[in-house]
């Protein structure tokens, strides 16, 4: 049996496109020979990746938006089909972590954190799966906090045990389409958005606990998304990949 590891003229669409584990599957997969779909709240962010990307040749697209509302999907959907006319893959990556006490907590706090993932994930599932075909995959960026609990967000924890749910869900509900639904769970990523600024000493803390000695990088994420969207993983859907060194078990 022959397995696709190319994805020429494959399109696939990255939210939270231009910075960390987006941008590091950006790059992957445009090594791959994938045309890109990135989308992000801040343009000068993705049009930064955009340039970036340049010198491996592929197609880049970029779009602003925020995967929270719904008329930014759908405009951003539209514009998609427009520029590329179909869709085979789906990187649901957009999240936010607000780092907060739990006595400076706040309602918006809560409403961001876990809209931004569950409405993005839903959102973006639902019109990316208009323009995709039997074959195409989703994969959904998660957390291992969504097993362990997250003392730095409970609400960020909350979100990623929904994601979790989500895949499952969407699985289900697209497998009459033939389009796989899985989810990548990582531990503790550097550098992103959300760790960039972390002092050495709680780097190599943090380091400690992975039965490896090191913290993942956003290219080790990278490849758990390439690999739950090539054809390795023909027959996997509604599961959800661990990255994070041996640091939780399931």
């Amino acid at each position: 049996m022959t397995v696709a590891l190319e994805f020429s003229e494959k399109i696939a669409v990255i939210t939270g496109g231009g910075t960390g584990v987006g941008l590091a599957t950006a790059k992957f997969l445009a090594e791959k020979g994938c045309q890109l779909a990135l989308i992000g709240r801040r343009i000068e962010k993705l049009d930064e990746a955009k340039n970036g990307l340049k010198p491996l040749g592929t197609h880049v697209e970029v779009f602003a938006g925020d995967v929270n509302k719904d008329s930014d999907v759908w405009t951003i959907f539209q514009k998609i089909y427009k520029d590329f006319g179909r869709l085979d893959f789906l990187v649901n990556n957009a999240g936010i972590n607000k780092y907060k006490k739990v006595e400076e907590i706040t309602a918006s706090d809560i409403d961001e954190e876990i809209s931004v993932k569950s409405r993005g994930i839903i959102f973006c599932t639902r019109e990316a799966s208009k323009l995709m075909h039997e074959g195409s995959a989703i994969v959904n960026i998660t957390s291992v906090t969504a097993f362990l609990g997250g003392q730095s967000s409970p609400a960020y924890a909350a979100a990623n045990a929904a994601a979790n749910n989500l895949t499952k869900s969407f699985a289900q509900k697209l497998a009459g389409q033939k389009i796989r639904v899985n989810a990548v769970a990582p531990g503790f990523i550097f550098p992103t958005g959300f760790t960039q600024n972390y002092d050495p000493e709680k780097l190599k803390k943090l380091a400690e606990v992975s039965l490896m000695k090191r913290v993942a990088s956003p290219e080790d994420v990278a490849k758990a998304i390439y690999f739950l969207l090539s054809d390795l993983s023909s027959y996997i859907t509604g599961h959800t990949l661990h990255v994070n060194g041996g640091y939780y078990m399931n």
